[in-house]
């Protein structure tokens, strides 16, 4: 017989964060959490990372906003392909434009209530490789994905580091657990001396033991920022419209304060000389010619 992993908030916030008990978590409470997830990938020939951050009384916060705005409207999860789509749980929304927007409106304001900062950085594939084939990227930043992702935590770190006057506080990343490259974003962090980020699921999914366990709706958050930027990105590549045309959701999310990214080649370039990445041998044989 299959059961239900009856996490409550505080619990499902301590085990966002790796932390295993209620009691534990008390600890924790003047420190952070981001939450992440990715959209595109291999079909559109870009990736993009969103995340949010925020402390974890924040967040707690955040959890029972989240969880009003789902039961109010009966549906057990937010996920914005389906619900771009017209499919899994707002299957029976299609066409009624009125409760989608008033739906949507009332998860931003959940949004906006709780978060402190987000970042979101575009990694188009072509370009990533371009720079590859001049410097060791990928040796040292992995995929574009865990490029993508380590920008984000990076940005997110500055972030706090700034606030509290240059200390950096405890913080914790948690990513989807269904994004492909988990394995290189460790290799990568780990490499750079980052503590290992969580990985976990944004809905419900069956363990192997036939227990279900429970998604965590910050990440439901992530997916919503990733897919507007995804989206945003595949209508607009050259960035030429001004804020206002792109999608509302989009717009009011933008209002918060954040790191929208996106890596051309050239500060992909100088991202290598400061971090002091090589060269490969034939381009710096090429320069020393010069």
């Amino acid at each position: 017989m299959s059961s239900v992993q009856n996490i409550e908030p505080l619990e499902q916030l301590a085990l966002s964060i790796g932390c295993y008990s209620a009691e534990t978590i008390m600890a924790f409470f003047d420190s952070y959490a981001s939450y992440n997830d990715a959209a595109g990938g291999d079909d559109h020939g870009f990736i993009v990372v969103s995340g949010w951050v925020s402390s974890l009384t924040n967040w707690l916060s955040f959890l029972g906003g989240w969880r009003t705005v789902l039961a109010e409207y009966h549906v057990p999860y937010f996920h914005m392909k389906e619900f771009s789509q017209s499919k899994g749980p707002f299957a029976s929304w299609k066409g009624n434009e009125e409760k989608r927007a008033r739906f949507l409106s009332s998860l931003v304001g959940v949004i906006k209530s709780n978060v402190e900062y987000g970042a979101s950085s575009v990694v188009d594939y072509k370009l990533y490789d371009n720079v590859n084939r001049r410097y060791y990227l990928r040796e040292a930043c992995g995929t574009p994905y865990a490029f993508a992702a380590r920008s984000c935590m990076a940005h997110i770190q500055g972030y706090l580091r700034e606030k509290h006057g240059g200390k950096l506080p405890d913080v914790r990343h948690v990513f989807e657990d269904g994004d492909k490259g988990k394995g290189e974003l460790m290799r990568v962090v780990e490499k750079d001396g980052y503590a290992i980020p969580s990985f976990l699921p944004s809905r419900d999914r069956r363990a192997k033991d036939g227990s279900i366990v429970r998604g965590l709706v910050q990440l439901q958050a992530a997916d919503f920022a990733a897919y507007e930027m995804r989206k945003a990105y595949t209508d607009d590549p050259n960035e030429e419209w001004m804020p206002w045309e792109h999608r509302k959701s989009l717009q009011a999310l933008g209002t918060i304060e954040c790191w929208w990214g996106h890596w051309t080649v050239k500060n992909m370039v100088d991202a290598c000389k400061k971090a002091n990445i090589r060269p490969r041998l034939g381009v710096a044989k090429s320069r020393s010619k010069k």
